[in-house]
């Protein structure tokens, strides 16, 4: 009797696993539009509260942060920005750091390019000079120096003006 009660269990906790299984592997559509919009609401959140730059920001923190359930935000990344979250995320920490190194090259900081990346949320220099030379085929050293000259450009002509 017993061990008949014990097999009844085994098959329901058998049950329960393959329910969970489809569910994690369920198919559902969004249309195009459905997945700009979610798009739309997770950038606009990311660029808002600048989450991106934290080194460990996962796509559940996102999903938790949202109330998007993680498999809608990997499908409308997916499906509508062509990339997956991680992609978005270092594409994100890229354009912030190009922003921080023009306005280090105008403004002639003498803050660490290294430090730029840990600003920006990579956890290494080493990662942050391979995703930046990834996305921009150039090191951050060379992309801030285009500014440099532009700069120093810009100085030599006003001085040629007021001359």
């Amino acid at each position: 009797m017993n061990g008949n009660k014990d097999g009844r269990i085994m098959a329901n906790k058998d049950i329960q696993k393959e329910i969970r299984s489809l569910d994690d592997t369920a198919q559902f559509t969004l249309s195009t539009r459905q997945m700009a919009e979610y798009c739309q609401r997770i950038v606009a959140y990311l660029e808002t509260e600048k989450r991106y730059r934290e080194p460990g920001y996962s796509l559940w923190e996102l999903s938790r942060d949202t109330g998007i359930s993680t498999k809608i935000i990997s499908k409308s990344i997916n499906g509508y920005m062509g990339r997956n979250f991680y992609d978005l995320i270092n594409r994100m920490r890229i354009e912030e750091a190009k922003k921080m190194l023009r306005e280090m090259a105008v403004t002639n900081s003498r803050l660490m390019i290294e430090e730029v990346g840990v600003q920006c949320g990579f956890r290494s220099r080493s990662v942050f000079f391979t995703r930046f030379n990834g996305y921009e085929k150039m090191t951050p050293r060379k992309y801030m120096s285009m500014f440099e000259k532009k700069r120093e450009g810009d100085a030599e002509r006003i001085k040629r003006r007021n001359g």
